[in-house]
């Protein structure tokens, strides 16, 4: 800060001490020369001492005083003596008080500039300290100049050092109309008249001016500084750039402002949750916050990309009917629904709106704003609004204006979802009370009115038909609202026809046709011409992806219908659908449930309807003539109590199990038993009853076989019967268990074939003789028909060996009839009343329908089996010792 703060070194000498000096030299040559020339005493005595004071004064003005007063005490004892000296000893006193005042003013100047080099080190730090402050620091001489400014002061007014130094400071304050005192007259208009009568300033806020003429506000901090003797020496003032500050307040101030606003609009939107007053009460307030004269609010049609104008105030019907509906991509509008960005403009570009605005407010500028309306990252429609005046849209308004459009954008998406929910909510009801009310209705034509009484809630229209799908066209069977409905009821549309039925028909999919008149040529004659139809609606009626039908809306007014109604619609077709399909399978049920009780009634066997728990629900006239229950008896009775006994209940639970599971019970022979108790012969076969794959039932049919049976048993007395045993012979159950293995194949049922040799006949023969042995072979006939059932084929196939083929159960497993076959023979030798015991050597074999084989197969199995055991590879207890030689068709495969 070289030549801004200094004040210590050589003291320059300026004006006014140049004088002094100069007066003082002419002071001296005058009083030599009256002195020493004119020679007068009288005049001039002691002249002299003046010039000695004088340049006492000159050399150095702090030692006057000194001097001064040595001269004046010199001069006083010179007059008080009255000694006369002459002039060169008073030349020389004078020199010697001049030489005195002239080392005490060294000495005083020394002192002083080791001083004022200790004040210089301290402004120099002082300087560095200013340079490195942000705030401007500024430095004014007494006489009103400039004496230094900081860097920061240099940056903030844009002046070079050079260009400001030694300038009024009236150059950088902005003027203010102030009146100063006279000696603050250099200050006046610079605003710092006030800081220098009062000696400081805080806060006080001032203007600076640029050297660009710009006007900085700053806040202003300012001291006046005084020399020991009370002068003003300096004026230091320290100004922070407030622009900023200012900048924050108007912000802050604006921000204020868009929330009350927004709070304003807030409150008029979320008063309710009905459209039309959302969007009315925020077009109002948007208005009135921000002093606009005309203002409407378009909604986005999306479906038919459209903007379809909602609420407005104070634009013209002209303008109004003109942007009543508008394409979506068109216009500013479109632009702003495209960028989602607020824009300006006049209506005077546009020549659309222009006239209409002159001819309601007159010729001017009319500059509005197009505001999106967003919700979500979504423009859900816009704004527009605008002045009557020439007064342009400031960046502010712009700002509020956008918040605005997006506070707008969820009230009308809130009243939207609203209104969405609501109309969702009757949907659902109609659909509900529809499907209800269709569940009851079988008749065709009540189905017909119900579906389109309720359709009507949801979806308008002015009339409306349903037509079905016979063959390749659809035929009109019902309708409301025709003024003619039987002239249309019947007739027929083809399929590749010029209708929009033939539309429907081809994409299976909703079809609209905005004026159909238009485009068909069938609209325009009758008998559809009495309806009057131009917008126009089909749906298709689905199973699945079967067409059955379709439903076809009709309005009076062109373009009315969109997807949406299509989407409504197509749901209540489906209900349709399946309501159509109802009664038409009810026809066909009552048409079959007429057609098998005919059936039913005269056919000659006993046919049984069973519920899922083996409860009677059907009980034909066979069967009422095979058993002897009446159907009355029947109905609601578990089938099993009714017709079986111990020796086949067993054989008929396993055969339910078999249809509950859902597979059939092929054609088998068995018996049951009539209500008087008497056994009769039947043939009985079972299927399920299945709805998707739920069981629900079974039927079970019963042919009477007795007549047969008694004659086959007739023929096998004759030859399939051995004479002895009367058990079957080889013949007889060859025959039979061929016969047996194939319904056990068909029915999936498992079969233990049982091969047992007669241990020791030989020696009883030989011993006792044949007719002993005749015996013994009987009681063992006995003791196999007392172990197995009715139903198993037991044979006496060679002179000792006996066989036996039975069906194996869960209840009896061939370890359960081995252990019986034991025990009865066990029971039969403990009478006594032989000489010998009953054997038995016995091997078993199993058949297995998932792998079938023939039955001497099974035979050759067996009777491997007995004779690992005679040979004693087996434990001797019997159930243990029987071989269990089941083989896989893949290691012995049939044939």
């Amino acid at each position: 800060m070289k030549g801004r703060l200094e004040t210590g070194g050589r003291v320059r000498m300026n004006k006014r001490t140049f004088a002094v000096g100069i007066l003082a030299l002419v002071a001296c040559a005058a009083t030599l020369y009256f002195h020493g020339v004119v020679g007068t005493d009288i005049i001039f005595p002691h002249l002299y001492y003046l010039p000695i004071i004088l340049a006492a004064i000159w050399w150095e003005r702090r030692s006057w005083f000194l001097t001064a007063f040595l001269c004046a005490f010199l001069l006083a004892a010179h007059v008080i003596s009255g000694i006369e000296m002459s002039i060169t000893a008073d030349l020389a006193r004078a020199t010697s008080f001049l030489f005195v005042g002239g080392v005490v003013a060294e000495l005083s100047r020394a002192r002083r500039q080791a001083g004022e080099a200790l004040l210089q080190a301290s402004y120099r730090h002082q300087a560095v300290i200013l340079e490195s402050m942000l705030d401007a620091v500024i430095v004014v001489n007494p006489d009103g100049a400039i004496r230094t400014l900081n860097r920061a002061a240099l940056e903030l007014l844009g002046y070079a050092e050079e260009e400001i130094i030694g300038q009024p400071v009236g150059t950088i304050f902005e003027e203010e109309e102030e009146e100063e005192e006279e000696e603050e007259a250099f200050f006046r208009g610079s605003g710092l008249a006030q800081l220098v009568r009062e000696g400081a300033a805080r806060d006080v806020e001032m203007t600076l001016v640029t050297r660009s003429g710009e006007r900085i506000p700053v806040m202003f901090n300012g001291s006046v500084i005084h020399d020991d003797e009370g002068h003003l020496r300096a004026v230091l003032g320290v100004a922070r750039d407030m622009r900023q500050i200012m900048g924050l307040m108007e912000e802050a101030q604006r921000r204020a402002e868009e929330l009350a606003a927004l709070n304003a609009i807030a409150e008029a939107v979320s008063g309710s949750l009905d459209l039309d007053e959302v969007l009315g009460g925020a077009l109002d307030e948007t208005l009135k916050v921000l002093e606009l004269d005309a203002g409407a609010i378009r909604l986005a049609d999306e479906e038919r990309e459209e903007l379809v104008l909602a609420v407005y105030s104070g634009m013209p019907e002209g303008l109004t009917q003109r942007i009543a509906r508008t394409p979506m991509r068109e216009g500013v509008a479109g632009r702003v629904v495209q960028t989602g960005k607020v824009e300006v403009g006049d209506f005077a570009d546009y020549d659309a709106a222009y006239p209409a605005m002159v001819d309601r407010y007159g010729r001017k500028p009319f500059p509005f704003a197009c505001i999106p309306l967003k919700a979500r990252d979504r423009v859900v429609g816009v704004m527009t609004v605008a002045h009557t005046e020439p007064r342009q849209f400031t960046a502010q308004d712009m700002q509020l204006l956008a918040a605005i459009g997006d506070q707008m954008g969820v009230a009308i998406e809130n009243a939207r979802l609203y209104e969405e929910t609501r109309r969702r909510a009757l949907e659902q009801e109609t659909l509900r009370e529809a499907a209800l009310a269709l569940t009851t209705a079988l008749d065709r034509n009540e189905v017909i009115e119900r579906i389109l009484a309720q359709l009507q809630q949801v979806v308008p229209y002015d009339s409306a038909s349903v037509q079905l799908l016979r063959e390749d066209r659809m035929e009109l069977v019902g309708g409301r609202g025709f003024p003619n409905l039987p002239d249309l009821r019947g007739i027929s549309f083809p399929a590749d026809g010029d209708n929009p039925n033939s539309e429907v028909i081809r994409t299976r999919a909703s079809f609209i046709v905005e004026d159909a008149p238009t485009v068909y040529e069938g609209f325009r004659e009758d008998p559809h011409r009495q309806a009057v139809i131009r917008s126009w609606l089909g749906v298709p009626m689905l199973i699945g992806e079967q067409l059955v039908g379709m439903i076809a809306l009709d309005k009076c007014e062109p373009g009315f219908y969109t997807q949406g109604h299509a989407r409504l619609a197509e749901a209540f077709a489906a209900q349709a659908a399946v309501a159509f399909e109802n009664a038409r399978l009810f026809e066909e049920i009552e048409e079959r449930r007429l057609y098998l009780e005919g059936v039913l009634g005269a056919a000659p066997d006993a046919v049984v309807t069973l519920d899922a728990h083996h409860r009677v629900v059907e009980w034909n006239a066979g069967a009422e003539r095979l058993f002897g229950y009446s159907r009355e008896e029947v109905i609601g009775q578990n089938l099993d109590d009714l017709v079986t006994s111990p020796d086949v209940f067993e054989e008929a639970v396993e055969f339910t199990q078999i249809v509950m599971g859902g597979k059939e019970v092929p054609p088998t022979e068995s018996v049951r038993y009539r209500k008087d108790g008497s056994p009769v012969d039947v043939i009985v076969a079972g299927s399920p009853i299945l709805v998707g794959d739920e069981f629900i039932g079974l039927v079970a049919v019963y042919t009477d076989i007795t007549a047969r049976v008694r004659m086959e048993e007739t023929l096998r007395a004759l030859a399939l019967i051995d004479d002895l045993t009367n058990l079957y012979n080889r013949r007889g159950f060859s025959i039979l268990a061929e016969q047996q293995l194939k319904m056990a194949h068909r029915g999936k049922r498992r079969m233990m074939l049982l091969f047992a040799d007669f241990d020791g006949l030989k020696q009883i023969n030989d011993a006792f003789g044949h007719s002993e042995g005749d015996r013994a072979l009987i009681e063992t006939a006995d003791v196999l028909r007392e172990t197995f059932r009715e139903s198993d084929i037991i044979a006496r196939i060679g002179g000792d060996e006996f066989v036996v083929l039975a069906i194996e159960t869960n209840r009896s497993p061939a370890e359960i009839l081995a252990r019986r076959l034991q025990e009865n023979l066990e029971a039969r030798n403990a009478r006594g009343d032989r000489r010998y015991e009953l054997s038995l050597s016995v091997g078993l074999a199993r058949y297995n329908p998932e792998h079938p084989c023939s039955i001497d197969e099974l035979l050759a199995q067996a009777d491997r089996a007995m004779y690992e055991r005679k040979r004693g590879n087996e434990p001797d207890y019997v159930l243990e010792s029987i071989a269990e030689l089941v083989r896989d068709r893949t290691t012995h495969p049939p044939g």
